[in-house]
């Protein structure tokens, strides 16, 4: 796939303000509740899995799993104690 091609983040109003996103960008968002970060990550992941995309999902937080096991979602729970930098430096491809 193109890492040069707009994609939708699932939610139109959402594409609107960003403008959309290109493969590849870092997106950090912060929120005061978990369900205002699931209704993104949600629609998100789901549309990316049906374009046949390679989807991870980080899971470092012990609250429940923000995206359902899904065909095609790979799931990677490191552990965030050592922090991020031993985290980035391993290969999990």
């Amino acid at each position: 796939m193109d890492p040069e091609q707009k994609v939708t983040t699932a939610v139109p109003a959402l594409d609107e303000v960003l403008t959309g996103l290109w493969l590849g960008d870092n997106v950090v968002w912060q929120v005061d509740r978990l369900e205002d970060y699931i209704g993104v990550a949600g629609p998100f992941a789901r549309r990316a899995l049906a374009q046949g995309r390679r989807t991870v999902y980080f899971r470092f937080a012990p609250h429940p799993p923000v995206l359902e096991a899904a065909p095609g979602l790979v799931v990677l729970s490191p552990d965030p104690r050592p922090g991020f930098d031993h985290f980035s430096a391993r290969s999990t491809a």
